[in-house]
């Protein structure tokens, strides 16, 4: 669900903000909390004009409906940190959206590295401050970079709202579940918020013209296959998951083809679900699909368990990259299209009928 907005005028003061490093813990305490209500002044401003800067202007303020309540938030933000590289920063500077100034990231002195695989890193990641990784952000950092809007998800920020909140007008979205959600659901509501939407509409449609020129250079050769999707680790119990999703990009795209979920797949309660080694085969497909992280490899015994399957026996058992096959945003889809024409583009594949 896209978030609701609302607007309201604001005429937020210049703010300067000490941008020197404090030497000591209470010298940087201090800082922490002038900088964080300097700016969150900046950020909240004066509102009880409720109209707009000058007559016949745009409101300069919006309010949206976070996991947090209500935020009011600029409404064209300009000087933004993202809490997440690959699921927040990279959902809307996909889109479009250059106005980062920072991202929490994985890797803090690479912040592409965790989306370069997904294609062309967008240019809103290529001038970006170090402001820590994810699971340990430095909160001076982002203070110093005096933004205007802080957003994340609830793993990585609701530990430091507080702190966040003080520095800037900080967005958490809870990560949707469900089966019946809408589909890139989170990439549309932190699109919404950064007033990227629209964009991310133009991008569906244009995997849908992909789509249609993919179709017709496998001419149905994929159509009614089976397929088990594996995410694996190793061999031992609890590295390897078969998925049953209806979100994972290359799965949709595997199905938008005409492919199939096998029925051991679809008789799954939970998206994910552990399996065994042992118990591995008994999840057999025309096409069995090896779902590893970025830059692995498939466990020999894996390969050895499998090999024995129908789809094993077909040599129909391919690998592709966990880190774009199952990464919620628009941009997976296209790169899932071209390993499926990799793959699949020249090959006869078997359909038994069987799964």
């Amino acid at each position: 669900m896209t978030p609701s907005v609302s607007t309201t005028a604001l005429a937020p003061p210049p703010v300067e903000v000490p941008l020197e490093q404090p030497t000591d813990d209470a010298t940087r305490r201090s800082f922490l909390t002038l900088a964080g209500s300097l700016v969150l002044l900046a950020a909240c401003g004066d509102d009880s004009s409720g109209g707009s800067d000058e007559a016949g202007s745009a409101p300069s303020t919006r309010t949206v409906e976070t996991s947090h309540g209500p935020v009011k938030i600029p409404t064209a933000p300009e000087r933004v940190v993202a809490m997440h590289d690959q699921l927040v920063a990279y959902s809307i500077a996909s889109l479009g959206f250059d106005d980062l100034v920072g991202v929490a990231a994985r890797d803090a002195g690479d912040p592409a590295a965790a989306v370069e695989q997904l294609g062309d890193v967008p240019d809103g990641f290529k001038s970006l401050s170090d402001v820590g990784t994810y699971a340990e952000p430095n909160l001076e950092a982002i203070a110093a970079l005096n933004p205007d809007l802080i957003i994340g998800l609830p793993q990585e920020v609701d530990p430091i709202y507080k702190q966040l909140s003080k520095i800037a007008p900080t967005v958490v979205i809870e990560v949707p579940l469900g089966r019946n959600r809408p589909e890139f659901d989170l990439q549309r509501q932190l699109a919404a918020v950064v007033g990227v939407e629209d964009e991310l509409d133009e991008r569906l449609e244009d995997y849908e013209a992909r789509l249609a020129a993919v179709r017709s250079e496998l001419d149905g050769a994929l159509e009614g296959a089976a397929y088990t999707s594996i995410e694996t680790y190793g061999a031992g119990p609890d590295d390897s998951y078969v998925i049953r999703s209806d979100y994972a990009p290359g799965l949709q795209v595997l199905e938008d083809l005409g492919m199939v979920p096998s029925t051991t797949t679809t008789g799954l309660k939970e998206e994910y679900t552990a399996v065994s080694p042992e118990s591995m085969a008994d999840f057999d497909a025309d096409v069995i699909v090896l779902q590893v992280p970025e830059g692995g490899e498939v466990d020999p015994a894996i390969t050895r368990l499998l090999g024995t399957t129908t789809a094993g026996q077909a040599g129909q058992i391919v690998t592709v990259s966990r880190d774009i096959w199952s990464v919620e945003v628009v941009e997976a889809r296209f790169r899932a299209l071209q390993d499926v024409v990799r793959l699949f583009g020249e090959a006869d594949v078997e359909v038994s009928g069987d799964f």
